[in-house]
């Protein structure tokens, strides 16, 4: 399982003591070349999704025709609701989130008791629901996109650049003015209150490629 933060790495971010940020750097991109780009390509259009028991994955859900709903408080709310109400219900681990005004990003670990399709079709389908419910429409219309993005994490240095991306995704939007300026639909607040900070702005440095 990778981190998940809770203090226990405040030496550095699941890696012990802190490495260059340049080697740090180095070392992702030759994990990325080993990847072939015709597997990435087949990840993106696929329809079925492998069952991975404990896996931890990287999502990216879009509304459906980037309607931006989630400008809408209270349906950002139902997304960071769902999502947090299915942890407990499926007993898998939030790692973070961010909801912005056409889709959402999770970082997440499945655990064993659902599929990660198991876990997508829950929350998309009821959050649907109930944005339907509070827009008082008898016949459902369409609020998500058919597949979600789904990338598997496949190692712990690619957990923290997904962690990284998604806590700074609100800011790289131009949503705040700061990276650690607060956002009501992410759960920075709870990883500066948990982490401070140092830790996190070490984290976006490591990985400041993906938040420029």
């Amino acid at each position: 399982m990778f981190p998940s933060g809770g203090g226990s790495h405040a030496a550095g971010p699941g890696m012990g003591a802190r490495p260059a940020h340049r080697q740090n750097w180095l070392t992702y991109v030759s994990e990325q070349r080993r990847l072939p780009r015709r597997r990435a390509i087949a990840n993106m259009t696929r329809t079925r999704r492998p069952i991975i028991p404990g896996a931890t994955y990287f999502i990216t859900s879009t509304a459906y025709q980037r309607e931006k709903w989630f400008t809408r408080t209270e349906f950002a709310q139902i997304v960071v609701e769902q999502w947090k109400h299915y942890e407990k219900v499926y007993e898998f681990q939030l790692h973070t989130y961010c909801v912005l005004p056409d889709h959402y990003h999770v970082v997440l670990n499945v655990g064993a008791q659902k599929t990660i399709s198991q876990i997508l079709h829950a929350v998309n389908s009821y959050t649907a629901t109930l944005i339907n419910q509070s827009l008082g429409h008898e016949i459902k219309i369409k609020i998500w996109e058919g597949n979600a993005w789904d990338e598997v994490v496949r190692n712990e240095n690619m957990c923290w650049q997904k962690i990284a991306y998604t806590l700074a995704n609100p800011w790289r939007a131009g949503l705040v003015s700061k990276p650690l300026d607060p956002y009501p639909f992410s759960d920075l607040a709870e990883w500066l209150e948990r982490e401070g900070e140092e830790f996190l702005l070490d984290l976006f440095a490591r990985y400041k490629r993906w938040h420029e």
